[in-house]
């Protein structure tokens, strides 16, 4: 981020704050950035940290500020503009935390019940697939020639439907895999973005 796009996402990350405190704050950093020297595309970013991370020091900074200079009296002018201050300090603070984690345990607990309902259809179709293999060698003792081939026959159909089962868990697997992952690129793509801001 160069350092007029720097600059530019500051001054709208500071569009509360009192016209004073934003004007001193916008022209310290441009007049600090001037002094670094920073060629025209260099990244400002990686000196300065983020325009958010910036922002949320300017505001606490002002927060402060204002909580000193109140007098004894309290003005309800003071008064109303620390708590704008803060306000502004909590909001830009990372209170998402708790949502996040709320929505971290919903994917972990579905991701749970997913994988489990897989491997419940794996297992299933081994055993299924397993009880025709056994049938098939079972049908060998049945008395008559048209109850070893219907046991036979059966056998097979159970081997068959175990065989469809397994490959049908197998493409919903390979399916919920690629999905995870198309979920974990766009996460990370945002949060880059994010980052990039």
């Amino acid at each position: 981020m160069n350092k007029k796009e720097f600059m530019g996402s500051l001054a709208k990350q500071l569009k509360y704050l009192p016209k004073e405190d934003r004007d001193d704050a916008i022209n310290y950093y441009s007049e600090y950035i001037e002094d670094c020297g920073f060629a025209p595309e260099e990244d400002v970013c990686e000196k300065l940290g983020s325009p958010g991370f910036v922002a949320k020091s300017i505001i606490a900074e002002c927060t402060q500020k204002l909580i000193d200079k109140r007098d004894d009296k309290k003005s309800a002018k003071g008064t109303a503009a620390i708590v704008w201050m803060t306000i502004l300090t909590i909001f830009t603070l990372p209170i998402t935390l708790p949502v996040a984690i709320a929505i971290l345990i919903v994917f972990l607990s579905l991701f749970i019940t997913i994988v489990s309902v897989l491997i419940s259809f794996f297992a299933a179709a081994i055993a299924i697939a397993v009880s025709g293999l056994a049938m098939i060698i079972l049908a060998f003792a049945a008395p008559g020639i048209g109850s070893k081939l219907a046991i036979i026959g059966s056998g097979l159909i159970m081997m068959a439907l175990g065989l469809l089962i397994l490959v049908v868990t197998i493409l919903l697997s390979e399916l919920f895999v690629k999905l995870i992952v198309f979920i974990c690129k766009k996460m990370l793509g945002k949060r880059k973005e994010k980052k990039d801001e």
